[in-house]
């Protein structure tokens, strides 16, 4: 996951696993991970990343 969030400071990867997501259902990525919903949360991180 990291991986996908490389160029992103530490602070803004901090950021994406604490905060919730629309894309996620308005659960935290790190909530959606204890959930089992990997792939979800790799697609969110591609496109946060991406911003």
């Amino acid at each position: 996951m990291s991986m996908l969030l490389k160029d992103l400071d530490g602070f803004t990867r901090w950021q994406f696993f604490v905060r919730g997501k629309g894309s996620l259902g308005g659960l935290t990525p790190l909530t959606a991970l204890r959930e089992g919903k990997l792939r979800q949360v790799k697609a969110t991180a591609q496109g946060f990343a991406e911003r």
